[in-house]
């Protein structure tokens, strides 16, 4: 799916710019994926973060930048970024 990315008015997002998400699930959990293209005055540092169960892992991969959010370890969102790979 793509959604497009709120301008906050500030000039650093473009009008029109979108992100792609997709959702993988096994029926009892979550794993969220957000990529959009790299912009170095948004995306200042990649991060990793937890807020309960909710695990959060934010990094650049070449020209994009990665969002994976889920409900599992640490190491699965790992997994998941690494996995990621850009074909044509």
């Amino acid at each position: 799916m793509k959604r497009p990315l709120d301008v906050l008015g500030d000039g650093e997002t473009p009008a029109g710019a979108q992100a792609m998400q997709t959702i993988y699930s096994d029926g009892l959990t979550y794993v969220s994926v957000f990529i959009e293209p790299f912009n170095p005055e948004r995306h200042t540092r990649s991060m990793q973060r937890a807020i309960g169960a909710t695990q959060t892992l934010m990094r650049r991969q070449g020209d994009w930048w990665f969002t994976v959010v889920g409900d599992v370890p640490a190491a699965t969102l790992k997994a998941f970024a690494s996995g990621l790979e850009r074909r044509r």
